[in-house]
């Protein structure tokens, strides 16, 4: 892969989750191994720059291929941000990192940011952009400051670079003067010659910013979503509790726990030992599927369901049959993958010397509760 898409020969860093993942499915996103790359850039001081020559050519990869127009916009849900020509010999506030000028930042002449890169942005410096470019209240403030170049000025001026720089971080600072220059006149020359830098071609940079504020709002919902999953989970458990010892069932306190896999999701590989399962599949907040399976039903309860073709009845046929409804666009060979990369799922795992009435029951509590869509026949409907 390295070689037929012209890619530096390094170690790329990946996530133990994606690996696996990756190891699955084969697959692998140049958008994911360039916020990789960027993450992995901000947290190694001592290997950043080694980390430049890939991220460039994944920019290269991922970016469209029209010329760079003179001025690119890029946008979020609540920033956005002008790039084009920043002067160096003017005022200035500037994202360094070891000696090395990564990005310079301008007023745009009504108080937004116009920004010009010099080198690959690793994740802090694209979030010092979309941070610093937050769209303006309805009274014109950034962040109780008159606009957004105020608000780079003060974010200039914090002590966090201090401690940014010394620990070779990407760090913020302030040239009143341009770029390497004093307010004595003097010249700081390490910085003063790096005015004749040519900068980055824009729309590599929008790449790298955009791809990164993207991924990290992924990774937080991602967060966010265990954490819901987790929670919900919890409380069906404690739920059950109470339908079982009203229903006579004796069910020991360690004998149901869970498993949270939010999308994109691993199948599990097996049932634990001694175990047996119920399972939840779950799309955008909605449950799809409940089921159950015995101590044995290996297959059941780790494959069938992202293959249609495995049994008479699966999750995977289930959205085959109504994908147009759900306006998601599926077929036969890309369903399975589909399902690990948005569906949420959770495993419950139960005792098995609790017996197959009390999985049963537990499986019957949370059809009930969770109101599955593809459960039952359209005629027991």
């Amino acid at each position: 892969m390295l070689a037929k898409f012209e890619l530096p020969d390094l170690e790329y860093p990946v996530p133990a989750k994606s690996f696996e993942m990756i190891a699955s499915t084969g697959d692998v996103e140049f958008e994911d191994m360039l916020y990789w790359l960027q993450d992995y850039s901000s947290k190694h001081p001592k290997e950043w720059l080694e980390c430049e020559p890939a991220i460039i050519r994944l920019s290269e990869l991922i970016a469209p291929h029209e010329k760079d127009p003179d001025n690119l916009v890029v946008e979020g849900d609540n920033w956005s941000l002008l790039f084009g020509h920043v002067d160096l010999t003017r005022e200035i506030v500037t994202i360094q990192r070891a000696g090395h000028l990564i990005a310079a930042i301008q007023n745009a002449g009504n108080g937004r940011l116009l920004v010009s890169a010099y080198r690959p942005l690793d994740s802090k410096a694209a979030s010092y952009l979309t941070s610093l470019s937050l769209n303006p209240a309805q009274d014109g403030t950034v962040c109780m400051r008159p606009n957004n170049w105020e608000y780079a000025l003060d974010c200039s001026a914090g002590t966090g670079n201090m401690y940014a720089a010394e620990g070779g971080e990407s760090y913020l600072s302030y040239w009143e003067f341009g770029l390497g220059l004093c307010r004595d006149g003097s010249k700081v020359e390490e910085w003063y010659f790096q005015r004749g830098i040519e900068p980055i071609v824009a729309k590599f940079t929008v790449m790298q910013v955009g791809i990164c504020y993207e991924k990290t709002e992924q990774l937080e919902s991602n967060l966010e979503s265990q954490s819901s999953l987790t929670e919900s989970a919890i409380n069906l458990i404690r739920d059950f509790y109470k339908v079982a010892e009203l229903s006579g069932v004796e069910l020991p306190t360690n004998a149901l726990n869970y498993e949270v896999l939010p999308a994109p999701h691993l199948p599990p590989s097996s049932i634990p030992l001694g175990a047996m399962a119920v399972y939840v599949f779950s799309w955008n907040g909605h449950c799809l599927k409940v089921g159950k399976v015995g101590a044995k039903s290996h297959a059941r309860y780790t494959s069938q369901h992202y293959n249609s073709k495995s049994s008479n009845s699966n999750l995977s046929k289930s959205l085959l049959k109504t994908c147009e409804n759900l306006n998601i666009d599926i077929t036969e060979e890309t369903v399975g993958a589909w399902i690990k990369n948005n569906v949420d799922r959770i495993n419950y795992h139960l005792d098995e010397k609790c017996g197959i009435r009390t999985l049963s029951l537990f499986e019957a509590f949370l059809q009930c509760r969770l109101k599955p869509k593809f459960e039952g026949f359209d005629s027991q409907k």
